[in-house]
């Protein structure tokens, strides 16, 4: 859809890009968030990440977020795992991971900056 949506020329071409996107909003962004979620669970955390981030290019819901930066985590990637805690972080302040979330960028802060860990 991204790569054709500049490129649809005819109002058919312009339909049929819309409902795909429409499609990929409704149902596609489920499925890659609950394929990423079952390779979480499984210990699979690139392949989750791959599927995670399928889903975060179409949503940046609060669970897909918060599973994306702990699979960073888990799987090594503590830039990664930084960067969506601390997205997490400014997009759900009150959200239900935040107690979490701020616990594990003190883990991550603390190996790198001790004074923005405190």
């Amino acid at each position: 859809v991204v790569e054709w949506k500049d490129k649809a020329s005819t109002d058919n071409d312009k339909y049929l890009i819309s409902t795909a996107g429409e499609l990929l909003k409704n149902k596609g962004v489920i499925y890659f968030y609950n394929s990423g979620y079952e390779q979480l669970k499984a210990n699979k955390y690139n392949e989750a990440t791959n599927e995670l981030l399928k889903a975060y290019n179409i949503s940046k819901g609060e669970n897909i977020i918060y599973f994306l930066a702990s699979c960073c985590e888990k799987s090594g990637d503590i830039g990664g795992a930084e960067k969506y805690y601390t997205e997490y972080d400014s997009s759900y302040p009150k959200g239900s991971y935040e107690e979490t979330v701020l616990y594990n960028l003190c883990m991550i802060y603390n190996k790198t900056d001790k004074g923005r860990a405190k």
